[in-house]
């Protein structure tokens, strides 16, 4: 009975698993391009303009920011804590702030000075 119930919670585990990538696979391919298909059917067929130019920093912030919750999450020992969820959201505020600075031009990248 209990190989039974063990197989069960795998077979669970694993549909719940493929059934989740299925569904992050769909919003990328359906529900991303959508604004930019709607702006274009609009437009008469023009295309997005896009602007990469603070690309190099806004990865690199992406990569400090990964890099501080992975700190921030083992320094608390890696449990969820209130200390943990008062720094994840700090962090978040200055994620937020950093890449809208980055995106007005109020923070200037150093590779495109």
């Amino acid at each position: 009975m209990f190989y039974i119930l063990h197989y069960l919670q795998a077979d669970s585990f694993l549909y719940g698993t493929f059934a989740n990538v299925f569904r992050q696979n769909c919003a990328v391919v359906c529900r991303l391009p959508l604004p930019w298909l709607v702006y274009s059917i609009s437009s008469g067929g023009n295309a997005y303009p896009v602007n990469s130019q603070g690309m190099f920093c806004s990865t690199v912030l992406l990569f400090a920011m990964l890099l501080m919750v992975v700190t921030t999450i083992a320094a608390c020992g890696w449990r969820m804590n209130k200390f943990t969820g008062v720094a994840m959201f700090i962090l978040y505020i200055f994620f937020v702030t950093a890449t809208l600075l980055l995106e007005y031009d109020i923070l200037h990248c150093a590779l495109y000075s």
